[in-house]
């Protein structure tokens, strides 16, 4: 990633820290008056929730026939969390490092922005299902109201948009560059202000539909490949389950799977639409008051939230802080590639590249459909 890049991430991180610093404190002195054996499991239960977000990227690269480590995966997913974290832009700042990252790797931004887009449906879904669970909860309860299910008709509408976008995609190369130059147009005439240079320009964008089509009728295919990731997706959503049901243990309160399930639907219903980033000021309120309404003491809640909190919002700014370094230095080297920084999305045939033999293919077709545009970017 380029360096001023990677330099204002950190400066944003560090200067987000530090006003949160008063949480960060209060978070802290909660952890020292709970159970250390049930913190420890917790601490562990998140180290697994880590790797499984990159086994369950791993899995859709190899459905989308890319070829990248789990672990290099494991460590841009914690880097693309903690970019979403410190600027918020509704999921674009963790596409920016995994396209940047790709880019140094010889992978089309095209096709990487779609797996991109079916690690988001894959995690929906599987929040989906569970959230039919915890609504059930409240409406048995009778604490079921319009903000919970207005919330949910928005996270329903965001995965059919979701759903909607690969449609295109798989259906037909032309349709979905034809909706990518429509939707880049405001964004071209607004940047016209600040620079002459188009940044999106209908070469590009038609060049990024290709390998994005190649992508998603690879997965249209062999759609078997993605029961897998769906059922690491469910794995995911359990495990912040699980630290939670260990909040409850490790501070002696009483606990019964609907207060668990319920409340945690609740909160992390409320985290995906919140505004702010990662539902930070509104996840902790409307969790309090979830666990509330089923019956747990406000100072349980309290402690309950704040340490849960602790783990699955401050230890991930924590990791990937870590890993955003990681990539920063260049810890997972580059293969070796002979591809033109502005040509990264037209990449020649080498043997050596991260794409299977498939995909090369695809590639290549790329240079016969716009041979004048591949002979003046090389000139």
């Amino acid at each position: 990633m380029r360096k001023w890049v990677v330099l204002v991430a950190l400066i944003l991180g560090v200067v987000f820290t530090y006003n949160q610093m008063a949480e960060i404190n209060s978070i802290l002195a909660t952890l020292r008056r709970g159970d250390w054996r049930y913190l420890v499991l917790a601490f562990f239960t998140m180290g697994a929730w880590f790797f499984v977000n990159g086994w369950l990227y791993h899995h859709i690269y190899i459905a989308m026939d890319m070829q990248e480590s789990p672990w290099r995966l494991t460590t841009l997913s914690a880097a693309g969390e903690f970019a979403n974290i410190i600027a918020p832009s509704m999921g674009m700042s963790q596409l920016a490092v995994f396209i940047s990252e790709g880019r140094r790797r010889s992978l089309p931004s095209g096709r990487v922005s779609m797996a991109s887009l079916l690690y988001i449906l894959v995690n929906y879904l599987a929040f989906l299902i569970i959230l039919t669970a915890g609504l059930f909860v409240l409406e048995r309860r009778s604490i079921l109201d319009t903000a919970i299910l207005s919330a949910a008709g928005i996270l329903a509408c965001a995965t059919l948009m979701v759903v909607f976008t690969l449609w295109i995609g798989a259906r037909s190369e032309n349709r979905l560059a034809h909706l990518l130059i429509q939707v880049s147009r405001p964004v071209n005439y607004l940047a016209s202000f600040l620079s002459p240079r188009v940044p999106l320009s209908e070469i590009k964008l038609r060049n990024f539909a290709h390998h994005a089509s190649t992508g998603l009728q690879i997965i249209s295919a062999r759609h078997q490949n993605l029961y897998f990731p769906l059922i690491l997706a469910l794995a995911n959503k359990l495990m912040l389950i699980a630290v939670m049901a260990l909040m409850f243990m490790a501070f002696q309160a009483p606990m019964t799977l609907g207060a668990v399930v319920g409340g945690w639907s609740v909160g992390y219903l409320f985290l995906i639409v919140s505004p702010t980033p990662n539902g930070i000021g509104v996840v902790e309120g409307l969790l309090v008051l979830a666990l509330r309404h089923m019956n747990v003491e406000a100072g349980d809640a309290t402690v309950i939230v704040m340490a849960y909190r602790g783990f699955t919002f401050w230890l991930q700014v924590l990791v990937g802080f870590i890993a955003f370094r990681l990539l920063e230095h260049h810890f997972f080297p580059s293969q070796n590639s002979h591809v033109a920084p502005e040509m990264n999305d037209l990449i020649p045939f080498d043997p050596d590249s991260s794409l299977t033999s498939a995909s090369q293919d695809s590639v290549e077709s790329v240079y016969n459909k716009y041979p004048d545009e591949t002979t003046l970017n090389q000139t």
